[in-house]
């Protein structure tokens, strides 16, 4: 795969209202995919990709280089007529992260951060089936469970306070902030011969560190875990039309999901 992004940032504020920066990134990516059938419904899957991803315009700095990293999947899917089971780990390796420049950058920067290589692993469960019952109704069950381990794997000093907290510096090591140790899904509901009927999901987040570092989480570095309930009713009014209504967060839950 090759790809060819082009982008254009103008400057709204401060002295050099309405500069203009250009960025080009051209990049050739390849993946590789391999699957072998154990029998009718269970394969072992796994692959191998390049993956990239384009940063904002900054002429003559080196960060403007995209992010890339190599990624690999290795697991094991079940299929039927009746719904999927997929069990699946993975590892990417960065070779050098970056972040968007943000509100933090000092009035002259624009473009990105640029930090060293990191080493994100995990694993994903996930599947739905569909159990039938009397009176043609269906009873429709799913889930997914993700866990994720992140850190970076250079030492490095930065001026992104997500990264370098207070001293400005990364230790190999460090957990990457931002990122879920554990996410979980879990839905069912009833249909009536997919003419009508409801579906219910919980959806759960771990807590996540707002700053690079090992160790125990520090009171007020860290998001808080929660939960959140969701509800949906349908009715299929006609061969094309269907109506929805649905229902988020109907506990009312006020979690803090980020604080920058």
């Amino acid at each position: 795969r090759s790809s060819d992004l082009r982008a254009t940032y103008t400057e709204k504020n401060g002295g050099s209202a309405g500069q203009k920066l250009k960025g080009d990134s051209q990049t050739a990516l390849f993946a590789l995919g391999a699957r072998y059938a154990l029998g009718e419904a269970i394969s072992l899957i796994g692959g191998i990709q390049q993956g990239m991803t384009p940063v904002a315009p900054d002429p003559g700095n080196t960060t403007s280089e995209p992010e890339r990293a190599l990624n690999y999947e290795l697991g094991v899917r079940y299929a039927d007529a009746n719904g999927t089971f997929s069990f699946i780990s993975f590892v990417s390796d960065d070779d050098r992260v970056v972040a968007p420049c943000d509100e933090q950058c000092a009035s002259s920067m624009t473009g990105t951060y640029a930090g060293g290589r990191a080493l994100i692993t995990g694993t994903e469960v996930g599947g739905d089936y569909t159990v039938k019952l009397p009176s043609a109704l269906t009873l429709p069950v799913r889930l997914a469970y993700t866990y994720t381990y992140a850190e970076f794997s250079d030492e490095f000093e930065t001026d992104y306070v997500i990264w370098g907290g207070g001293d400005g510096r990364v230790d190999g090591g460090d957990l990457m902030p931002y990122v879920p140790p554990h996410q979980a899904s879990f839905g069912s509901g009833l249909h009536f011969q997919e003419r009508a009927g409801f579906d219910a999901q919980v959806t759960f987040m771990d807590r996540m560190r707002e700053e690079a570092g090992q160790g125990a989480l520090q009171t007020g570095r860290y998001t808080d875990r929660f939960a959140l309930l969701e509800l949906t009713v349908f009715w299929q009014a006609l061969e094309k039309l269907r109506l929805y209504v649905k229902g988020e967060n109907l506990k009312n839950n006020q979690p803090i999901v980020s604080r920058r």
